[in-house]
């Protein structure tokens, strides 16, 4: 009874704020009714508080509203100058803290209210009186309302018996003491980073740093309320928190990362022991987390000039405006982790975390798993992207394949997922980020032992032989909206093929079936930037001929066997575009000689799993517009060299986008069921917006390294003395052989493991688009086209092997394979080309996605606490399902 007494007396409390006249002038026993109670928790204001009686006593009772804002916040600042001391003023401050996380977000989405929080405190706060302001509004008067409420929540997160845990002297009383004096950076919460003990903690205090955190990340939260094409001003909740006006900075960021990366969500091991406990802890990783992804994803705008300033109003003329133009310390402490043991720290807590949800135990559901793995992800790649040592420490640590794998799981088990497509995204960047690297390369040479994922063909290898799978996967998963991840997922390809010492010959009969695929015409003149896919694939096979021929027989074998593939691109004219654009269809004469698909590729997906994918939602595709460079910027649009001009050193490119083969940009309904949907709101941009442009910086790298070593190496100088320059000779060198003989001996042989004897046609056929190839267009590009490494290839080993066929009736791949080995093409490729790895380089566009995706995914996430429930979002368009 006493607790459905506290719930309707609160709700009379709140509806008197739309009746009554000038609330700001009752007393504080008015006031005390709203924060007083102590048997509500922190849902029952979610509950109580319905939108449409906040809603109405923003219209219709302003001054009421702001009243009780500030009424708050000043209850919060004057608990923190007597330490938050008792459980009584604890109940009071987090009741403070309920109704604010509750009320915000109505704040926010009205344009007229949001400023309401940036306004001089003590122009409210004087009609209080001058002995019930509290001490720091009194003695800050310049200070605004959010200001005291952030500082004041940041010396809460450090308040002894409150947020940590308190250490009292023996014989000494207990005293009250303004947090203000506290030393924060005494009051670490976990041990880890510049701490090697932790101080203990509870579920109490854990609770009530999961409510802080919860507030700062609502009073973050502005951008839910701008749509894509609003003119946005800076957010001024981050760029007061992150500047040096928040006194907490290194001890809270320091404090966050040990809570997230020491948490081990396992224990003991004890089966199903979580089901028999509440973890608070869990909680509180999920917030920081979510903190931390959000202030390391702020970035401050210009400070503006002298003229702006008189033009704006006069509570920008303060100190925030100076802070404003300071960069994020938050992202600045980040980049500045050097220490090794730090590193390792966080290394290893990520890679313990990342693998938490794949493993298998024999008792189902035995042990608990985590549920933030794309906050994880998010804040991995924020890490790699903001230090390279970071980054530089991951790729040479034993624990660098415990967090690709899971990476490349989860991106495999995202890819027919239309909720997951941010995760399939993020898990791509990562990847790409790493492969700039040339050690990720070296040490993806490592033996491949691990259990496959399901969606992978069996195979024997190598952690290379893994990625390029997994890439071929991804593309031939079907799904249209993955397109725009091509030339991404190639880029990976290339940037690690210089350095891979073998493939399997599962993995190169996918490289073949892409190659087929893409080399079709219809696909190639769907769109004029189509063409750049088939540049990756053979820069990829030129890296491996000309650096690692020797352990790659595998390759040459499946490039022997798909060598009319080869010729027809050489061979491609105007009119084969043509015929091609008109015949999308799988044609007889386009297929290769022989199969190049695996039993295994034949599993693919049936309808009724393709079209669970496409949840019942309707979806809106965003795109936004490529940014516009200088001709003179050193960044340009990505151009290959031709096959006889050498690149520079400082050459740049820049990714093309790939969007479907017709380019269109309409909204989509996709109707079906699926596992992956839950009861809640569902995204209808977040999982289609996809960064149009990623910059790569491209550079020229000429080694002269160990051959023990795996990497790839410059000619000697013998070497080179033995190539000479060779004359033209023609584009398809065995069409005499071929003629007569149905492909030659090579197609008698018999189909070896994995060689499949029927293909999957890789990409669906799209309506045409408005683009017409022309005989310029098609000279443009195939000039440049590095084929002539791979003819040369062709031209002088197929006599060898079909001679070798017909003199030794060879009748199995492994005789071929076996001459292969021992065969060289020394003096008889040409001039090996300069090694060009393109690194991953921020631009606004992809910094959009990853804002828009990042607040998306902390919206859902946050759906069942209610943070954001019923309010007007208009960063992305919700279906609720």
């Amino acid at each position: 009874m006493g607790g459905r007494n506290a719930k309707e007396a609160f709700v009379q409390t709140i509806q008197e704020l739309s009746t009554l006249q000038n609330v700001a002038n009752q007393e504080e026993s008015f006031w005390n009714r709203y924060w007083d109670h102590t048997n509500l928790t922190y849902y029952d204001y979610f509950q109580l508080l319905k939108a449409d009686d906040i809603r109405k006593i923003r219209d219709s009772a302003a001054g009421n509203l702001t009243a009780l804002c500030f009424k708050l916040v000043e209850r919060i600042s004057k608990a923190t100058t007597t330490a938050c001391s008792g459980p009584g003023e604890h109940h009071i401050v987090l009741n403070c803290v309920r109704l604010l996380t509750r009320v915000i977000p109505f704040l926010l989405e009205d344009s007229n209210w949001r400023m309401i929080f940036w306004a001089p405190a003590n122009m409210t706060l004087a009609t209080t009186g001058p002995g019930e302001g509290g001490g720091s509004a009194s003695s800050s008067p310049s200070l605004s309302l959010g200001q005291m409420l952030l500082n004041s929540v940041g010396d809460l997160l450090f308040c002894p018996d409150f947020t940590v845990m308190g250490k009292k002297k023996k014989n000494q009383p207990e005293k009250q003491e303004d947090l203000s004096h506290v030393d924060s950076c005494e009051h670490l919460w976990e041990a880890g980073i510049a701490c090697t003990k932790s101080s203990g903690s509870t579920n109490a205090l854990d609770t009530h740093r999961t409510e802080l955190l919860s507030l700062l990340i609502v009073c973050f939260s502005e951008s839910l309320y701008y749509s894509q094409e609003e003119e946005k001003s800076d957010n001024q909740w981050l760029a007061h928190f992150t500047s040096i006006g928040n006194r907490h900075i290194l001890p809270l960021l320091t404090s966050l990362l040990n809570v997230v990366f020491s948490y081990d969500p396992v224990g003991y091991g004890v089966p199903y022991a979580y089901a028999f406990y509440s973890d608070a802890r869990e909680n509180l990783v999920t917030a920081a987390l979510q903190l931390l992804v959000i202030v390391l994803d702020y970035k401050p705008e210009p400070s503006v000039d002298q003229a702006e300033q008189q033009s704006r109003p006069v509570i920008w003329t303060n100190s925030l405006l100076q802070e404003t133009a300071m960069k994020n310390l938050f992202y600045s402490y980040v980049a500045r982790l050097h220490q090794k043991d730090d590193l390792e720290f966080i290394v290893s807590g990520m890679a313990n975390l990342l693998n938490n949800p794949l493993t298998r135990t024999y008792l189902p559901s035995s042990r608990k798993k985590i549920f933030f793995v794309e906050e994880l992800l998010v804040l991995g790649w924020k890490m790699m992207e903001a230090n390279k040592k970071f980054l530089n420490h991951i790729l040479q640590s034993s624990k660098l394949f415990d967090i690709v794998v899971p990476v490349l799981f989860y991106i495999l088990d995202a890819k027919a997922s239309a909720s997951k497509v941010g995760q399939l995204h993020v898990g791509i960047f990562i990847i790409l980020l790493m492969s700039g690297e040339r050690n990720f390369g070296v040490r993806l040479n490592k033996p491949f032992n691990q259990k496959v994922h399901p969606d992978l063909p069996h195979f024997t290898g190598t952690h290379t032989d893994l990625l390029y799978l997994t890439v071929h996967r991804v593309i031939t998963s079907g799904l249209p909206r993955l397109q725009p991840l091509y030339d991404s997922l190639l880029t990976i390809l290339v940037n690690v093929s210089p350095y891979l010492k073998t493939l399997c010959m599962v993995t190169c009969t996918r490289l073949l079936h892409l190659m087929e695929s893409f080399a079709t015409p219809w696909f190639l003149c769907a769109k004029p930037t189509n063409h750049y896919l088939i540049f990756y694939l053979l820069e990829s096979f030129n890296n491996i001929i000309q650096y690692q021929f020797d352990g790659n027989t595998n390759l040459v074998y499946c490039l022997i066997r798909s060598r009319a593939v080869f010729h027809r691109l050489s061979n491609l004219s105007i009119e084969d575009c043509r015929i091609g654009e008109r015949t999308p269809k799988s044609d007889p004469k386009s297929s290769t000689e022989e199969p190049l698909d695996t039993a295994e590729d034949k599993k693919e997906d049936s309808p009724e799993q393709q079209a669970s994918a496409y949840t019942q939602r309707v979806e809106v595709e965003v795109h936004p517009q490529p940014q516009t460079t200088d001709p003179d910027a050193a960044s340009s649009e990505f151009q290959l060299p031709k096959p006889s001009d050498e690149p520079s050193a400082t050459e740049v490119a820049s990714q093309e986008v790939l969007p479907d083969a017709n380019g269109s940009v309409t909204p989509k309904k996709e109707n079906g069921s699926g596992e992956e949907d839950d009861i809640g709101p569902q995204l209808k941009t977040i999982p289609d917006i996809t960064p149009p442009r990623v910059p790569l910086e491209t550079i020229d790298i000429r080694t002269s390294a160990d051959p023990q070593s795996g990497d790839p190496q410059s000619p000697s100088l013998d070497h080179q003395k033995k190539r000479e320059e060779w004359p033209s000779y023609p584009a398809d060198p065995l069409s005499k052989l071929d003629k007569g003989k149905k492909g030659g001996y090579l197609d008698l042989l018999p189909l070896g493991q994995g060689v499949a004897s029927n293909t999957v046609k890789l990409i669906e056929p799209h309506p045409p688009s408005d683009f017409q190839p022309t005989a310029e267009w098609l000279k443009h590009w195939k000039e440049k086209l590095p084929v002539q490494t791979i003819l040369r290839l062709l031209q002088v080993l197929v006599p060898q092997v079909e001679k070798l066929c017909v003199e030794n009736n060879v009748t199995t791949e492994r005789e071929v394979l076996d001459y292969l080995k021992n065969g060289t093409l020394v003096g008889l490729l040409p001039i090996p080309h300069p090694i060009l790895i393109r690194k991953y380089q921020t631009n606004v566009t992809t910094l959009k996605w990853f804002h828009t995706y990042i607040w998306g995914l902390l919206f859902v996430k946050n759906y069942d606490i209610g943070l954001w429930t019923q309010t007007e979002i208009k960063l992305f368009q919700l279906v609720t399902v």
